[in-house]
């Protein structure tokens, strides 16, 4: 899910506040009558991909590749989440509305073109079908570069009307997965040797 690498995207962004985290947007519809226990399914205008902090003479601003090609399920018993699988494509990441010629050989992506995230312990997520948003740490296992590895991601649910939104991010170190550190160019620029893979979802309920 994240995937800055070797000077993939170092000037892509001009010095400035960059490209912000994804998040719950402002506000919220009031929930429906559909029922949180069942199946939700990833539906069209989600989002997700990867934010890394650039330096560029001195000044620093986030840049980010992003996707709408993610497909997942989340299923839901007494108001507990028991399982969840999303899947991302990193073949259509862009960076600027752009691909970028360096991340197929950077990221691996022939050999390992999507990035999965499996939930692996229940999470507790009472009030979310009142249409209280609940933020909570989830555990689970990221396959990223052929290399699966534990880790916690921090995710913020709620419902509005009949729609599921989910939003989180994950921590990524490159070289836990294998991933050549990016080269950096002393003090003409940068990039940090760790970003955010993140996510922004709209669920229907199945």
């Amino acid at each position: 899910m994240l995937v800055l690498l070797s000077g993939l995207a170092l000037f892509a962004a001009r010095p400035g506040p960059g490209t912000p985290p994804l998040a719950l947007p402002p506000g919220g519809a009031a929930p429906d009558a559909t029922a949180l226990d069942g199946t939700w399914t990833v539906a069209g205008g989600s989002t997700g991909g990867f934010r890394v902090v650039q330096t560029v003479l001195g000044a620093r601003s986030g840049i980010a590749g992003r996707t709408g090609e993610i497909t997942g399920t989340a299923t839901f018993v007494r108001d507990t989440l028991t399982v969840a699988h999303f899947s991302m494509d990193l073949r259509t990441l862009l960076v600027n509305g752009k691909t970028q010629p360096q991340f197929a050989t950077s990221a691996g992506v022939t050999d390992a073109p999507v990035a999965t995230f499996d939930l692996t312990g229940p999470v507790a997520a009472t009030g979310l079908g009142t249409g209280t948003t609940v933020t909570a740490p989830v555990a689970g296992r990221l396959s990223l570069h052929g290399v699966t590895r534990p880790v916690v991601a921090q995710v913020s649910a709620r419902r509005s009307a009949d729609r599921l939104e989910l939003a989180g991010a994950i921590p990524v170190v490159f070289t836990d997965w294998g991933i050549r550190a990016p080269r950096n160019y002393g003090p003409l620029g940068s990039l940090d040797a760790e970003g955010t893979a993140e996510w922004l979802l709209e669920m229907r309920h199945r």
